[in-house]
C-alpha cells in the first residue's frame, strides 16, 4: 500500500473494482484457459483478488494474474514488473508455477516461458498467445476477436519492443515504487520544496518511461536563453508504445515540454499562458505536460481548451496524486501512461465546437 500527496492510502490496484473491459478480458481469458485444461484449485491460505485465480492442470497448481491494458502494445518493462509482482505473490504463498495473462501483445523480448520447467516457472500469455490457444474453438476465438475488435485492436502476432538493459527476469524489481512515492511525499509544498519536487518528478518520469522518452533534459532555454521551461523529453520512436506513440502519430509531436508546479494551491490561467509560450508545432513541440502538485483552477482548465482550439497546443495537467498513482501502476505492472491517456481524452472530448 502506498500513500498519496495528502497522506491518504492508495489501495493495491488489484483490489479496486474492475472496469467493464477488465471484467470482459478476465472472463474471456479464463474461458480459454478452461478449454485448455485448467480448472479451479482450492489452494489454502490465499485470498483471491479480482484479477487473480488459482488454477490446476495435470495436478500442477498455477497462480494466474490477469492484466488488462488500454493499448495493443505496452512497454516491455511494464510486463517485467507485472511478472515480478506475480513472482513475489508465488513466493509469498508457496506456489511454484505462475501464469501472467495480459491483453496487450507479448513484446518480442518477453519469452513465453520463464524458468526451467521444473522449479519456479512463469508462463506469459499475451493477446496473440491467447488467440493461438483458442484457434481450435471457433466460439472462444470469436469471443476473443470480438473483444479485441470492440477495443479497436488488431491481432497481428507478437510485436518487437526491445527490453532495455538486462534480459527479462521476473525476480528483478525495476523500481521501488513505495520508496519513490515516499520521496515525492517528503517534498514540502511551495518554494522551499520546489527544487526537490522538480528533481523527484524528473527522476520518476525517467524511471517509469525509460523506454518511451529519452532522458529528460532539465532547464531548457528558449528565446536565446531569455525563458526556461523545466524539462524537455524526446520521444523514443524506436520503442514508443501506446500514449506516446499516439502523441507522435496524431499530433506530429517529437518533443514534449514538462513543467513542475509545487504550489501550495492550484495553478491558474497564468501558468497555462506561460507554458503555451514554450510550444511550437513547427518545431514538433506541440505538447506540454504540467505536473501541478495541487491541480488547477477552473480558469486554467478553460485556458487549456482555448489554447487547443486557437493554436493546436495540447497542454495536459496532472496532480501530484496522479504522479504517485503512475508510479504505483508501473510498480505493480500496470501501464502508467494510461493516466496521461485519460487526461488527453478528457481534453480532446471537452473541446467546444
Amino acid at each position: 500500500m502506498t500513500v498519496n500527496m495528502e497522506g491518504k492510502a492508495i489501495r493495491d490496484l488489484s483490489r479496486i473494482d474492475l472496469t467493464p473491459w477488465q471484467r470482459v478480458f478476465r472472463d474471456v481469458a479464463i474461458a480459454i484457459l478452461d478449454a485448455d485444461g485448467f480448472t479451479p484449485s482450492a489452494w489454502p491460505s490465499y485470498e483471491t483478488r479480482k484479477m487473480d485465480r488459482i488454477l490446476e492442470k495435470g495436478g500442477v497448481v498455477h497462480l494466474v494474474h490477469f492484466h488488462h491494458y488500454d493499448f495493443r502494445d505496452v512497454d516491455a518493462r511494464v510486463i517485467q514488473n507485472a511478472s515480478n509482482h506475480l513472482y513475489n505473490a508465488m513466493r509469498n504463498h508457496g506456489i511454484r508455477h505462475g501464469i501472467l495473462v495480459f491483453s496487450a501483445r507479448r513484446p518480442g523480448s518477453v519469452p513465453s516461458l520463464w524458468g526451467d520447467g521444473e522449479n519456479e516457472t512463469i508462463r506469459l500469455f499475451g493477446a496473440s498467445d491467447l488467440q493461438r490457444l483458442a484457434r481450435h474453438d471457433t466460439s472462444l476465438l470469436g469471443l476473443l476477436e470480438d473483444y479485441m475488435r470492440r477495443r479497436n485492436v488488431e491481432l497481428v502476432g507478437d510485436t518487437v519492443v526491445p527490453l532495455a538493459g538486462d534480459a527479462f527476469d521476473p525476480t528483478e524489481k525495476l523500481v521501488d515504487g513505495k520508496a519513490l512515492v515516499a520521496e515525492l511525499n517528503a517534498c514540502r509544498a511551495g518554494r522551499a520544496g520546489a527544487k526537490a519536487f522538480e528533481a523527484i518528478c524528473i527522476k520518476a518520469l525517467n524511471l517509469i518511461f525509460y523506454d518511451q522518452l529519452d532522458s529528460l533534459v532539465a532547464k531548457v532555454g528558449v528565446d536565446e536563453g531569455l525563458s526556461y521551461f523545466d524539462a524537455l523529453g524526446t520521444l523514443n520512436t524506436r520503442r514508443w508504445t501506446g500514449f506516446w506513440q499516439d502523441l507522435g502519430t496524431f499530433f506530429r509531436c517529437r518533443y514534449v515540454v514538462f513543467e513542475f508546479k509545487n504550489y501550495g494551491k492550484p495553478i491558474g490561467q497564468r501558468e497555462i499562458t506561460i507554458t503555451a509560450k514554450y510550444l511550437n508545432p513547427k518545431a514538433l513541440r506541440p505538447v506540454a505536460i504540467i505536473i501541478a502538485r495541487n491541480g488547477e483552477k477552473e480558469n486554467a482548465w478553460k485556458s487549456r481548451l482555448q489554447q487547443l482550439r486557437a493554436n493546436g497546443f495540447v497542454i495536459l495537467t496532472i496532480t501530484g496524486d496522479d504522479l504517485a498513482k503512475m508510479i504505483t501502476r508501473f510498480d505493480q505492472g500496470h501501464d502508467p501512461s494510461e493516466v496521461l491517456s485519460a487526461e488527453l481524452n478528457r481534453v480532446m472530448t471537452s473541446l467546444p465546437l
